[in-house]
């Protein structure tokens, strides 16, 4: 049985990862600012892709509050969004407040003022709580499901794994979608089918050979039909390809693939052959910069801000915490796919110590609230329950 929890580990703003996340970019907002400690991000540009170039951002300071934020970048009307550079590193410390404001349906308050929760310019969260745990089992891949509310999950991993889905996280316990006898299923994403190409589901399979390959299929009335192989650059071959992230409203994919033989990031548009590798990297404390190993891609509806779990590094780009991993963001090209700027790490709900993983983060529908799965330091590293943060 799946259950609602009491308990987990302890998640604290401002831990050695940072606090709140400055992206700018993501709605054409520029994000700066300044922290205690250091200087303040430049403005942010926009995507170079769209045919103007951007400001080089700075970093935050070192020590006090994350960076507030800064002026949005000039530029021609009609700018594509998705473009821009990320803003000012967040400086360790207390990230945000919670203001006394009463806000809308789609809003979040910080220091009693309401915010759009469709702006991801800027991104803090609340103390995150656990929602759902399995007395047995790894509980993965928690994705906004169909209605307000519900939600998607894997209980076990890879070969053991099956789909689940919670009709309303408030009321748990939920059930397993399709044929119990049918394990090996992980990751199922599900988005709005704008352009009705048929399939409104992605998940991955593993065969009995151990060989994960992606699936497409039809989620209506609360099961899944239609299942067959997902369309290309998704079609399975003599690799492995899964967790897989759409941006619906764009046709393009990100997933994770062992085309080259190592686990990578790809990218690339529904209906080609693309599969272009997505090399993430973040800057260190001391401006160096970090190719991330990264996993378990989510990306907004217009493909302009990717979040992804890699292992925490250091200034000099080693791992850190034994290599459990943290939740990054950063702003995207929508014509590419590829980053705009370094990759922040969540700093309000990652926790770096411990040997505490943080991995397969997704939003809410309404970008209000940041579900993912945290494993707690667990000494087998397996234990995974799932955690919500709401955005603050």
């Amino acid at each position: 049985m799946v259950s609602g929890a009491c308990s987990g580990p302890t998640f604290e703003s401002g831990s050695n990862s940072g606090g709140r996340a400055t992206v700018a970019g993501t709605s054409g907002a520029g994000a700066g600012g300044t922290g205690a400690g250091g200087k303040g991000g430049g403005a942010a540009g926009r995507d170079p892709t769209a045919g103007s170039s951007g400001t080089s951002a700075g970093r935050g300071g070192a020590g006090g509050h994350a960076g507030s934020a800064g002026r949005g970048g000039s530029g021609d009307a009609g700018q594509a969004t998705g473009g821009g550079e990320l803003g000012g590193e967040a400086g360790v410390g207390v990230a945000g407040a919670n203001g006394g404001c009463s806000c809308g349906p789609g809003q979040y308050c910080r220091g009693e003022q309401c915010f759009d929760c469709s702006d991801l310019s800027q991104l803090d969260f609340a103390t995150p709580e656990q929602i759902l745990d399995h007395p047995s089992s790894a509980l993965r891949f928690p994705r906004p499901g169909d209605v307000p509310g519900s939600l998607f999950f894997t209980l076990g991993s890879n070969g053991e794994g099956e789909l689940w889905y919670e009709a309303s996280v408030a009321e748990p316990p939920g059930g397993p979608l399709g044929d119990a006898m049918t394990p090996g299923r992980s990751g199922l994403y599900y988005f709005d089918d704008p352009d009705n190409s048929g399939f409104n589901a992605l998940f991955d399979e593993q065969d009995e050979g151990g060989r994960r390959s992606l699936r497409a299929a039809r989620f209506v009335q609360g099961a899944l039909a239609s299942i067959d192989m997902a369309p290309s650059p998704l079609t399975p071959g003599d690799f492995d390809d899964y967790s897989v992230a759409l941006a619906p409203l764009t046709g393009r994919f990100f997933w994770m693939s062992t085309r080259d033989g190592e686990p990578t990031l790809r990218t690339g548009l529904l209906g080609t052959s693309d599969a272009d590798v997505v090399d993430v990297v973040a800057q260190g404390p001391s401006g160096t910069s970090c190719t991330l190993a990264a996993d378990a891609p989510w990306v907004n509806d217009d493909g302009s801000l990717l979040v992804v779990s890699a292992p925490a590094l250091d200034a000099a780009c080693q791992p850190v915490d034994g290599g459990a991993t943290d939740l990054y963001a950063a702003p995207v090209s929508t014509q590419t796919g590829k980053l705009l700027a370094p990759a922040i790490p969540l700093g309000s709900v990652n926790v770096s110590r411990d040997l505490t993983s943080e991995t397969d983060a997704a939003f809410s529908s309404d970008l209000c609230t940041l579900y993912f799965a945290s494993d707690g330091g667990s000494p087998s590293g397996f234990d995974f329950t799932l955690f919500r943060a709401a955005r603050r």
